[in-house]
């Protein structure tokens, strides 16, 4: 048995234990992950979806883009279907491009490049409360 020396000891090597660990180890904590599964086992993934907090987590750690590299080749679209059932007659697709028509833009966080005001311009509100461009924005 090895002993090793930490401030910290992270339980868990999944996603949230992992994250814990580089935003630690970027304080400069010393860290050490224990977890059961065996070296080179491949994980039990669950996860299709990293929000988008989570991925302002990850620019801040340094990492945005190898995760966002490491999913669907980047031509693989990201359509939306819908089925009389799972084998069942198509009754209606939305197109979703890939990740490499997507993320195009020379702007934004993930790009080195000016960040946009998540904000329009028409947005009209009548309280003192934030108006974000969402699809329902301002709905009372």
């Amino acid at each position: 048995m090895t002993l090793h020396e930490a401030d910290v000891l992270v339980v868990g090597a999944g996603p949230v234990g992992l994250t814990t660990a580089m935003d630690l180890q970027a304080r400069g904590a010393r860290v050490v992950i224990a977890e059961i599964r065996r070296y080179a086992e491949p994980p039990s993934v669950k996860c299709n979806h990293v929000a988008a907090r989570t991925m302002e987590r990850f620019r801040t750690l340094g990492v945005a883009q190898k995760l966002r590299h490491a999913g669907l080749p980047a031509d693989y679209p990201n359509d939306v279907v819908f089925r009389t059932s799972v084998c069942g007659a198509e009754l209606t697709r939305i197109p979703i491009p890939g990740r490499a028509e997507r993320y195009t833009s020379k702007e934004g966080p993930d790009t080195g490049g000016r960040r946009r005001s998540r904000r329009t311009a028409s947005t009209r509100s009548t309280s003192n409360r934030s108006c974000w461009n969402t699809p329902r924005a301002c709905r009372a």
